[in-house]
């Protein structure tokens, strides 16, 4: 398993399983001597790992000592200087990338062709939201989380269907985090206000901290989500980890922070 931990300054780390550990990676032998300021880590069909960092994207391919680093441009050959926020691959292999101020990116292979979407008039043209967060639903629908229009939803050609912001469906406009259970609903993990669940009926439920209950969400600030099984969801917010249990509707809380560095923003499991 690899882990970026506290985000921004501490780079990647790989998890043993064996002393249940934690390892920064050395990456000198490729010439990267420190990799901070990491936005997103993801997978492709390849088993390489794909880091997003302030200064475009890497791929490394941990298995056969293989690492690349890559720019992305726009629609005008105009190189971009971006934070990569979220990474996410598709049943269909293509990989997604969520980028800070210049909307997402779908890449089907590293030679091919680059598709941008722009989550503010879907014209392909310019950006200016931030796609924090990505996840795609039984009817092939991709929903992206922003960080100033709530939840945007696009339909299988990638035009917009419908925007669940804070004026229309009463969730917070800056979302960190989407995720797609195993029981048909979609987790949004908000920057201050706690954790959203949206059934298939777009019915909304909302999870928050509260100080004197212990089963309730661990902090306010939900980073990212992951469906463990049908049971249970695991949910890192900027005070510790969390369990949902479905069939209590309620959280166990198997790590909390005393100190604000811990927090997990993404990992995957390889």
């Amino acid at each position: 398993m690899y882990l970026v931990r506290n985000g921004k300054k501490d780079g990647l780390f790989r998890y043993n399983r064996v002393t249940d550990e934690f390892y920064k990676e050395d990456l000198s032998q490729y010439g990267v001597h420190e990799m901070g300021y990491i936005g997103s880590i993801g997978e492709d069909k390849y088993d390489r790992l794909w880091i997003g960092h302030r200064n475009g994207l890497s791929v490394y391919d941990y298995t056969n000592n293989y690492f690349k680093y890559y720019m992305l441009e726009n629609s005008f050959n105009i190189q971009l200087i971006t934070i990569i926020t979220h990474i996410f691959r598709t049943k269909k292999q293509d990989m997604v990338l969520g980028t800070h101020f210049t909307g997402f990116f779908v890449i089907n292979e590293l030679n091919s062709s680059i598709k941008f979407y722009n989550l503010t008039e879907f014209n392909n043209q310019t950006g200016g939201i931030t796609s924090n967060g990505i996840t795609i639903d039984n009817q092939k629908h991709l929903w992206a989380a922003t960080n100033c229009m709530g939840i945007s939803v696009l339909d299988k050609k990638r035009k917009n269907t419908q925007t669940n912001q804070p004026k229309n469906s009463g969730i917070n406009n800056d979302i960190l985090s989407l995720e797609y259970d195993k029981k048909g609903n979609i987790w949004a993990g908000s920057s201050s206000a706690g954790l959203y669940k949206i059934d298939k009926t777009y019915k909304i439920n909302r999870y928050i901290h509260q100080n004197n209950d212990t089963t309730s969400l661990a902090g306010r600030s939900v980073h990212a989500i992951y469906a463990i099984n049908q049971d249970s969801l695991m949910i890192a917010t900027n005070k510790g980890l969390s369990i949902y249990h479905y069939s209590t509707n309620s959280f166990t809380n198997i790590l909390t922070a005393k100190s604000p560095r811990l927090r997990f923003y993404q990992s995957v499991a390889l």
